[in-house]
């Protein structure tokens, strides 16, 4: 018994050193080739060296797994980004005066649009306005007017939480007619193209020549300071309109009610519009109505189960002229 398992060792060891001869002998030959590739001249000569050093890793390297994966898209360029220093996560359109890009934070996500021209920025409102009728979903509110993008609106009365949502809180301004009136914290745009914010009866957003005007609140921005008194603990999905000082129109949607996206405060809602560029800014309703409508289709995931809610308004983008 011990000779022959002498000469098990014996013959196992015979093969170990003959494996190991073979991967010297072939080392050395891939080496001989790359000392023969290397004298050759200019950057033939290094293709070549690279070739023959490829081949003796692979003496000892893994084939390469193939994953079957579509390399990732290139990221539009966006010129208000690299102008302005705006960091967006991920840009989804940029032409005609209209930006949608992706947002990302600690703890929350969304999306922002971006319209340079303020005269494209309307609001959409229900053909009537009553508690036992639904209001349309942002969706339709985008269709039935023949925008290109919409995002929900001022708030209204939804008793026992039912999303029928026709009937409006507070001032509601369209084409320059005041619709609902009632003082209200209110966000609206002039004739001239300029956002206002604060707190107004019906009466004054006609004085003022508010176009449009919707009501919620509270003012988040006003004259490039962030309002004092904001809420900055209850967080939730979030809605805002703001304008820059060069006149572009900012649409902030904020997702929220998920395990890792929880939403916002207003007092951060507030610090993302001002980060935006914003010098005045609104808060719109917000919860399970914040929803961004482009292109045909929701951009942002639709906060509750029941799908997108019927609202009395939205504000929406009209294509460019």
């Amino acid at each position: 018994m011990a000779a022959d398992g002498k000469r098990k060792t014996t013959g196992a060891l015979g093969v170990v050193l003959a494996l190991a001869l073979t991967v010297v002998v072939a080392g050395g030959a891939a080496y001989g080739a790359y000392a023969a590739a290397s004298a050759q001249p200019g950057p033939a000569g290094e293709t070549a060296a690279a070739a023959a050093h490829d081949t003796t890793l692979s003496v000892f390297a893994a084939p390469a797994v193939q994953t079957g994966e579509a390399p990732s898209p290139a990221p539009i360029p966006s010129e208000d980004a690299a102008e302005n220093g705006y960091n967006y996560k991920e840009v989804l359109y940029d032409e005609d005066g209209l930006l949608v890009a992706r947002i990302v934070g600690k703890r929350w996500s969304g999306y922002i649009a971006v319209i340079d021209d303020p005269m494209r920025v309307q609001v959409s409102v229900c053909p009537v306005f009553s508690p036992d009728m639904r209001g349309y979903s942002v969706a339709e509110h985008a269709e039935n007017s023949g925008a290109v993008l919409a995002i929900n609106g001022g708030g209204f009365e939804d008793p026992g939480g039912a999303g029928k949502g026709a009937m409006p809180i507070g001032n509601v301004v369209a084409n320059g007619e005041l619709l609902w009136g009632g003082y209200s914290s209110t966000v609206g745009m002039d004739g001239s193209g300029q956002l206002h914010v604060g707190e107004f009866y019906g009466g004054q957003c006609l004085e003022m020549g508010l176009q449009w005007a919707l009501a919620y609140g509270p003012t988040l921005v006003e004259n490039g300071e962030i309002r004092p008194g904001l809420d900055a603990l209850y967080v939730e999905p979030r809605t805002a309109v703001g304008q820059r000082a060069d006149g572009a129109v900012i649409f902030v949607v904020l997702q929220g009610r998920q395990p890792a996206v929880l939403g916002v405060s207003r007092q951060q809602l507030a610090e993302i519009m001002v980060e935006y560029g914003a010098v005045n800014a609104g808060n719109l309703d917000g919860g399970a109505s914040s929803d961004m409508y482009f292109n045909g289709e929701y951009v942002n995931v639709c906060n509750t189960s029941g799908g997108p809610r019927g609202i009395p308004t939205a504000v929406v983008v009209m294509p460019a002229q």
